[in-house]
């Protein structure tokens, strides 16, 4: 008998709290630019940035599909992406002398409860546009503590399924080899040499 190998499975992305997150970071970033940053270039950065978290994401998702190695590729970009936002936040917070609140400051406490039950980006949009510069950064904060979190979690999920099952082309070729053997076996029984060990 043939052996059967899996149809390529077209990854989902939107219900994965990670990407959630991300979506979060990039409408709070949105809001922290419009309201807060005039320049042009910082706030095309800082944009770009919260950018490259959330498509990064998405793409890797997407091309594990096909490739394992270069989903896992994707998704440490979109670390480091979230790791140069992290900067960018915490630059503006000591050039405009801006506090950042410890973690026993019970704002911050506040701040990881509300975060870490409310992935609608709707919400931080309505609820941030009377808040201070102050609270805003230290939200964007909370949330990229979080998704640094989760993005940790999920690339070492990534890294123990490659390791553990290979990719596309070591699927392929455990596929190639059993149907080869399968062939071979048939064959065998029919009296007549086997295919050649090659792939």
């Amino acid at each position: 008998m043939t052996p059967q190998r899996r149809p390529i499975r077209q990854n989902s992305y939107e219900d994965l709290f990670v990407y959630k997150k991300a979506v979060v970071i990039s409408a709070v970033t949105d809001i922290f630019n419009k309201r807060f940053i005039k320049d042009s270039k910082l706030s095309a950065q800082i944009t770009g940035a919260a950018r490259s978290v959330k498509q990064n994401i998405v793409e890797g998702v997407i091309d594990d599909a096909g490739s394992k190695k270069t989903g896992l590729i994707l998704l440490i970009i979109a670390r480091g992406s979230l790791h140069e936002l992290k900067e960018d936040y915490k630059d503006y917070l000591m050039f405009n002398r801006i506090p950042c609140w410890e973690t026993t400051d019970p704002r911050t406490e506040q701040l990881r409860n509300f975060c870490r039950t409310n992935d609608n980006p709707t919400i931080y949009q309505d609820k941030l546009q009377t808040r201070s510069v102050e609270t805003i950064v230290n939200l964007a904060m909370t949330l990229i503590h979080q998704e640094d979190n989760m993005l940790q979690k999920f690339i070492y999920y990534k890294e123990s399924e490659f390791l553990k099952n290979g990719g596309l082309t070591e699927q392929l070729y455990a596929c190639r080899r059993e149907a080869r053997e399968a062939i071979n076996r048939m064959r065998h029984a029919a009296g007549r040499q086997p295919l050649p060990d090659t792939l």
